[in-house]
């Protein structure tokens, strides 16, 4: 794959995110791996590397907010600019909470973006988290 601009990967994440919703198990309603897998060989993403997949995935989901917080940022490289992106977030929480709040709100904010946390964690980070960003508008 060429150099690609950040646009381009967050169309790929698009993609990526199509057929991720065609490869949830009708069982579970989770990501079918081995599905998700063979869909990628299929249509083209086989040889993306699985981390580049996962950021690009996570740069469609919140590129409103991305773009606006890491306009500075001139890497391309999905993985960087997730990367970026978090560093701004927790600059800005920090900036804008006095310091036992925003070590509070850090550590929900990280939880959140944790992508081995288990969805009810993660629903408890969220609403611990969400007084928190009344006082701190970073995704305006």
């Amino acid at each position: 794959m060429g150099k690609m601009l950040r646009e381009d990967w967050r169309l790929v994440g698009e993609a990526l995110l199509i057929g991720r919703a065609e490869c949830l198990s009708e069982k579970t309603g989770k990501l079918n791996n081995k599905r998700f897998g063979e869909w990628c060989q299929t249509n083209g993403f086989g040889a993306v590397d699985r981390s580049d997949r996962n950021a690009a995935v996570w740069l469609a989901e919140n590129w409103e907010a991305v773009v606006s917080v890491v306009a500075a940022c001139n890497n391309t490289n999905p993985r960087v600019i997730q990367a970026a992106y978090k560093k701004a977030v927790e600059a800005a929480i920090a900036a804008a909470l006095d310091e036992d709040t925003a070590k509070k709100a850090l550590k929900f904010h990280r939880m959140i973006e944790d992508d081995g946390a288990a969805q009810a964690e993660t629903d408890m980070a969220e609403r611990q988290l969400e007084p928190f960003f009344v006082a701190v508008i970073v995704f305006a």
